[in-house]
């Protein structure tokens, strides 16, 4: 069984800002279960277009009680890729996300599109995939572990959004520094 989720959002800020916000969401109040965020590569190729690799570990959350205590013991944190491709020239940056741990348990896949809504705002439309591969004595848990983490999605995407929104807030602020440079809203 695979189940699927959509979501669209749209952010009243230049694609430019949503951008250079995204890849800098973390940390944020809204994101406490992100432990670390590491770039593994980040490549510009001739034509302009931004290739990135991050290495993401977030803390694992709560699972339901119908859970077997073996798995409990094992998904208590995990390791995400999040690719990344930015187009400044078209306006538009893709991204993917993925598990590459607890795969037999649940695989989930996150594919967003960020793309420019006039001069103004920006507009994310995301696909959520969750692939249980979990088979043998507890195979009839496969559905409701997809079924128990897409549900769980729909309040992730909340928290998500808020956290960028709080970062958006904080760049229009000059709240938001790299180093000893202040970010501004473009």
């Amino acid at each position: 069984m695979v189940v699927l989720q959509n979501s669209e959002s749209t952010f009243s800020a230049p694609w430019q800002t949503v951008t250079a916000a995204w890849f800098l969401r973390y940390p944020n109040p809204f994101s406490t279960h992100v432990l670390t965020c590491d770039t593994i590569s980040s490549t510009l190729n001739s034509n302009g277009t931004l290739y990135t690799e991050r290495l993401i570990s977030k803390r694992g959350g709560r699972l339901p009680a119908w859970t077997p205590d073996y798995i409990r013991r094992r998904v208590n944190s995990s390791w995400i890729l999040e690719e990344c491709m930015v187009d400044r020239e078209q306006k538009v940056m893709w991204t993917r996300s993925r598990n590459i741990e607890h795969k037999r348990f649940c695989n989930v896949v996150e594919a967003q599109e960020w793309s420019a809504s006039g001069a103004e705002a920006t507009v994310s439309r995301m696909n959520a995939k969750f692939v249980s591969n979990f088979a043998g004595r507890w195979g009839g848990l496969a559905g409701r572990i997809e079924d128990f983490l897409s549900k769980g999605f729909v309040k992730q995407i909340k928290g998500s959004r808020e956290g960028l929104i709080y970062v958006l807030d904080a760049m229009k602020e000059g709240r938001m520094a790299i180093g000893n440079a202040k970010l501004a809203a473009a």
